[in-house]
């Protein structure tokens, strides 16, 4: 088996549409109770689903006051109404692979809720056997993913560019890039289009988290090859 290149020893995932699968209607459930609550013109189900994949969220919304209420939208969503967890088929078999190759493997999500209370989430699902270390947005107010990620390095006494990314939206992607981080890995698999994360220019797309270990090696064996000189 390969071992991790020399340059990345920390991987660190998001979890919906990159460990688990996205529960997209939930979310718009939730955008189209708070627009009714608040008296607001409500957009189809297909035109929310279209703008949040594509990276518009703010656009769901009223033009008057526009980011004030895409914020509270965001602020005012329970974590712990989200339903059960289901595993993207061969997460656990991923994981366990990329402990073996000596990895050690993070969790940065932008859910709200305290970690702890993640922990039993996500306890059923078996991630907990290779993934120690969660980090969420608990009580923090960040609206990306920068200072998280930087957090995450501190906590394993690492520099962003021994750490690698795997995401699937645009803020997992901008934001990895943005503290150094040395692999960046967008997936196909969850909230935004690829055309969207094309333009975060991460290292590689892939279709989904089973590909991430191969895409390791592709990622070892291009670092490795022998510049030809001009």
């Amino acid at each position: 088996m390969k071992r991790a290149p020399q340059l990345l020893s920390l991987a660190v995932f998001d979890l919906d549409g990159t460990l688990i699968e996205l529960e997209i209607e939930h979310v718009v459930d939730h955008i189209v109770s708070f627009l009714t609550a608040r008296k607001l013109a409500v957009p189809t189900r297909d035109r929310i689903r279209h703008l949040l994949r594509s990276h518009r969220y703010e656009e769901i919304f009223p033009e008057e006051g526009r980011a004030a209420v895409a914020l509270e939208s965001w602020d005012s969503y329970d974590p712990r109404t989200t339903p059960t967890p289901k595993l993207f088929d061969g997460t656990l078999a991923t994981l366990e692979e990329m402990v073996a190759r000596g990895f050690e493997l993070a969790i940065a999500t932008a859910r709200t809720m305290h970690t702890e209370e993640l922990r039993e989430v996500l306890r059923p699902t078996g991630i907990l056997k290779h993934v120690e270390f969660l980090s969420t947005w608990y009580q923090t107010g960040w609206t990306g993913k920068v200072e998280q990620l930087k957090g995450v390095c501190r906590e394993h006494s690492l520099p962003p560019s021994s750490a690698m990314m795997v995401g699937d939206s645009c803020d997992d992607i901008r934001s990895s890039r943005a503290v150094g981080f040395g692999l960046n890995i967008a997936l196909r698999s969850g909230m935004h289009l690829e055309e969207m994360l094309v333009l975060e220019e991460p290292h590689y797309v892939i279709d989904s988290v089973t590909e991430v270990p191969k895409t390791v090696d592709r990622f070892s064996d291009e670092l490795h090859q022998p510049r030809v000189s001009s």
